[in-house]
């Protein structure tokens, strides 16, 4: 399972490897300090901008406010990832 641990503010404070091999990061480096939607959002950069739509970046953006409440979010070649926030 891809983990990571996430601020207040979205931004990513921790991952572990199997989060920088589904997320195709260079290392857990690459993510510390960067928000989790800019993470999300560069799976899709030299893709078909129109795969990642407005309600799927409305689902990520909405749902990361809900303590515990798991939620699914599309990743690029036919890819779904389960996401569930722990607010502390």
């Amino acid at each position: 399972d891809g983990l990571s641990i996430v601020s207040a503010d979205g931004t990513l404070q921790w991952v572990n490897a199997r989060f920088v091999v589904m997320y195709g990061l260079r290392n857990a480096e690459a993510a510390i300090g960067v928000r989790f939607e800019s993470v999300h959002r560069s799976l899709w950069t030299d893709r078909d901008e129109a795969s990642m739509s407005a309600p799927q970046l409305e689902t990520l953006l909405d749902n990361l406010r809900f303590d515990g409440a798991p939620f699914e979010l599309q990743l690029p070649a036919d890819r779904w990832v389960r996401v569930t926030a722990r607010l502390a």
